[in-house]
């Protein structure tokens, strides 16, 4: 015997959807986890420093342009490069500041540990034979 019950209404939305705190913590992660691609991380430095073409990109990493046109296109969508349309070019950039600021905040970083792993190595054995960087 077949059952016909009605299917059940989808469950509203929930009102605080925009202000969960997981949906944030999805988004910075879907950040840190595009930025740890090492060719959309170049690509993205390159078009923050100034407005930029695909071409521009192309002869720059001496990739095809159907390879920059798909990663701009990735990086567009999430919001974390702009593109505007000038005479028929198309001209990526960063859409504010903040990005540009998130990059020299992560070099800087990323360049402190560096520097801190070199002191680290340069160091002659300590009593443990082990160096542990801030």
């Amino acid at each position: 015997m077949s059952d016909h019950r009605a299917p059940k209404e989808p469950a509203a939305k929930d009102e605080r959807s925009c202000c969960d705190p997981c949906q944030a913590g999805t988004e910075l992660a879907d950040l840190f986890s595009a930025l740890a691609d090492p060719a959309v991380l170049s690509l993205l430095e390159f078009v923050l420093g100034q407005d930029r073409t695909v071409t521009d990109c192309s002869i720059h990493f001496g990739v095809p342009r159907s390879s920059i046109t798909r990663r701009l296109d990735f990086l567009t969508a999430r919001g974390y490069v702009e593109a505007c349309l000038v005479d028929g070019l198309r001209f990526y950039r960063a859409p504010s500041d903040e990005m540009v600021e998130l990059l020299a905040l992560a070099r800087s970083m990323a360049s402190d540990r560096f520097s801190a792993l070199v002191e680290c190595a340069s160091l002659n054995d300590e009593a443990s034979g082990t160096c542990q960087p801030d």
